[in-house]
């Protein structure tokens, strides 16, 4: 239980500092040191925080039914194969939602909302002012972002090991199904024989 606790407190950690590293971008993207304090910077940090904790917790649900599966498997490598692979997909797309996001606000103003989603049903119109030469920047910050924390994923994300589960609870379950199950059972013979 032990190694699972490890295991989803450290993805946890690694996408709260992912969340957080967004944030950098986005305020150097778009803001200079200039237009907020050190503190006001923190108190963003501080009030982001309930959120990030949310959006990690649905980023951390695949990896958790994935270890739940994983515990009636043999095979514990391919449970943390399903983890980095799915986490290695959320980084790039969060990475390319985020960084666009970032420049979308850096023109518009304004967040990706669905205003700006229902311009992809038009690509050949969108396409020119993706390819353009001032986005190139944001590809670079993409690939750099995804290229460090795919990286980084790898120290954080520990081989899953199935939990050790001593003789005397397994015992205590069996007896605890064989119970269950008479009960069950005798439950059922009494009101069928009336």
């Amino acid at each position: 239980m032990k190694q699972i606790l490890n295991l989803l407190s450290r993805l946890l950690l690694f996408w709260l500092f992912f969340f957080f590293v967004q944030r950098l971008v986005f305020l150097s993207i778009n803001f200079s040191s200039d237009d907020y304090t050190f503190t006001e910077f923190w108190i963003c940090q501080l009030k982001a925080l309930p959120m990030d904790i949310a959006a990690a917790c649905y980023l951390l649900s695949i990896p958790v039914l994935t270890i739940l599966i994983g515990l009636f498997t043999k095979k514990t490598t391919i449970v943390t194969t399903i983890i980095r692979i799915e986490t290695h997909i959320m980084i790039g797309i969060c990475s390319i939602l985020s960084v666009g996001d970032a420049g979308l606000f850096k023109v518009w103003g304004t967040k990706i909302n669905s205003k700006a989603l229902s311009y992809l049903a038009y690509p050949q119109e969108v396409l020119p002012t993706v390819i353009a030469w001032e986005n190139i920047g944001l590809f670079v910050i993409i690939s750099i972002e995804v290229f460090l924390f795919y990286k980084l994923s790898k120290r954080f994300i520990v081989p899953f090991e199935k939990p050790v589960i001593p003789m005397w609870q397994k015992n205590l379950s069996i007896l605890n199904y064989c119970w269950v199950n008479n009960y069950r059972y005798s439950r059922w013979h009494t009101t069928c024989s009336h």
